[in-house]
């Protein structure tokens, strides 16, 4: 159960985390009262750290949503970023294999077109013949 005051974040996966809670690398909890001494030591401290603090669950809630939002949002831009690098170094590629492919047709188109007039030129001197 989590102390009245507890500002709940949810990470990527969905799975809720209560910020006051137990800190990773202490091997013991410390108790709720403790916390909340150090919590209203610190923000006695600084005054613009009391003014910039969630006032209650629900803004604290919105808030480290709007945090996840533009974690995510950077992580996007930073795939989107590198997608598009990507797909500009495929797109000369594919514009140079259809550069070279054109100036291909475009040779045989010539050869196939002196080879009819060849063909034209040896029935015409037949038929003179």
């Amino acid at each position: 159960a989590r102390e009245k005051g507890d500002a709940v974040s949810s990470d990527a996966s969905g799975a809720s985390s209560s910020s006051s809670s137990e800190s990773e690398s202490e091997s013991e909890p410390a108790s709720a009262a403790s916390e909340l001494a150090n919590l209203r030591a610190a923000l006695d401290a600084d005054p613009a750290l009391r003014a910039a603090a969630p006032r209650d669950e629900v803004e604290g809630e919105t808030l480290a949503l709007q945090y996840e939002l533009m974690w995510q949002q950077q992580a996007n831009r930073h795939v989107i970023t590198s997608l598009l690098g990507r797909v500009l170094d495929k797109a000369d590629e594919e514009g140079e294999r259809f550069a070279e492919t054109e100036g291909e047709l475009a040779e045989a188109a010539a050869y196939m077109s002196k080879v009819r007039e060849v063909r034209r030129i040896l029935k015409r001197e037949k038929r003179d013949a």
